[in-house]
């Protein structure tokens, strides 16, 4: 916790214990005050009392003396007792009045000396007129001091709040927006990296993936190969007498040409099995789990459906076909990508040197 609001924390306890201390001891010199005047008053009334039950002693008026006793204790609701006795302790007048005993009481004497006689008279009072201003003073006081109590709280709160809170409030806003932003950026950097990963990675005539990811994807099926035993097959295609096309249509003409041949491409391969753009008129199909059976219907399926293509181009039919390599896992074992494109590569040379428009298996291993 920050110095500062230890500090406010500290001042709000010691005030709350000022408040404390001081409200008691205004409490204490009240009841020390209260008791201290109503003894006096208690005394004054024993005095008063003196007097009147020494005129009564010097007529010898007994009677009067306890008729007086009796009005003056029914006449007053604090007086719980009262008496008057000679020196042989002989009752001479008495007021008796029932209360509890758990009452709070205080006794005051007076002494009366007459004709060599001395009397004592005792009277004896209850504090519930005191206790009950007490405790109003005590809950005044209690008043008090909660409500004092309760607007240092709401100024310390306000204070709290307006210089601790609001701008935590503020700071943590800043930093969600902060953090909005970034993650906003890290996002849109993302989608940047991912685009560029996709520009790196893909052919952007065609749409087919390119030799960067050809060769990651080979080297991927060579490892299930040796791990699993699964067949997998490399075909290379290359368009026959591509030049002649741009060469007399044109370049334009010629992009058309490699846009309709991959797309013929794509229309023949399976789910899980991959076409590339190798580069130039040149481009590589990888299946995998497949037959050496299958994997030359397939390149022969894929021959004639280029072969049988008409592509019309500025009221031009334009029909080309393509020769290619085939390798298969089980014609030559090799772990090396190069190796394979090397040998496809070849098969493909091979096809083209025996007049084009045919497929050629490898035959041959690299050193």
């Amino acid at each position: 916790m920050p110095t500062k609001y230890r500090i406010i924390y500290a001042s709000f306890l010691i005030y709350s214990i000022f408040l404390v201390v001081s409200n008691y001891y205004v409490y204490q010199q009240q009841k020390e005050s209260l008791y201290n005047t109503f003894l006096v008053s208690k005394q004054s009334e024993a005095n008063i009392l003196s007097q009147l039950a020494k005129e009564s002693l010097i007529s010898e008026n007994y009677s009067l003396l306890e008729w007086f006793f009796m009005r003056w204790g029914k006449d007053r609701h604090s007086v719980i007792s009262l008496d008057i006795k000679n020196s042989n302790g002989f009752i001479l007048a008495q007021f008796q009045r029932q209360v509890l005993e758990s009452i709070n009481r205080v006794k005051v004497i007076s002494n009366i000396s007459l004709n060599n006689e001395s009397y004592q008279i005792t009277l004896v009072s209850d504090t519930n007129r005191i206790n009950t201003i007490l405790e109003k003073l005590l809950k005044q006081l209690i008043l008090i001091s909660s409500f004092f109590t309760l607007i240092l709280a709401l100024s310390v709160w306000y204070l709290f709040r307006q210089f601790a809170i609001l701008p935590l409030q503020i700071e943590i806003q800043q930093r969600q927006k902060v953090e909005a932003n970034l993650q906003l950026e890290h996002q849109l950097l993302k989608r940047a990296n991912d685009k560029l990963q996709d520009l790196a990675s893909h052919d952007p005539l065609t749409g087919l993936r390119n030799r960067l990811d050809m060769e990651k994807d080979i080297e991927k099926i060579i490892v299930q190969h040796n791990k699993h035993g699964s067949p997998f097959a490399v075909l290379m295609f290359d368009i026959d007498w591509f030049k002649e096309i741009n060469d007399k249509y044109g370049h334009d003409v010629g992009d058309s040409v490699l846009i309709e041949v991959a797309r013929l491409l794509k229309q023949n391969i399976r789910q899980g099995d991959k076409v590339y753009r190798a580069g130039g008129e040149e481009f590589v199909m990888v299946l995998n789990r497949i037959s050496y059976d299958d994997t030359i219907l397939r390149a022969e399926k894929i021959r004639t459906s280029m072969e049988n293509n008409v592509l019309q181009v500025n009221n031009n039919e334009i029909i080309r076909t393509v020769s290619g390599g085939l390798y298969h896992s089980s014609l030559i074992k090799t772990e090396k990508v190069e190796i394979i494109l090397k040998l496809v590569d070849n098969a493909l040379y091979e096809s083209k040197s025996n007049g084009r428009n045919q497929i050629s298996n490898v035959h041959t291993v690299l050193h």
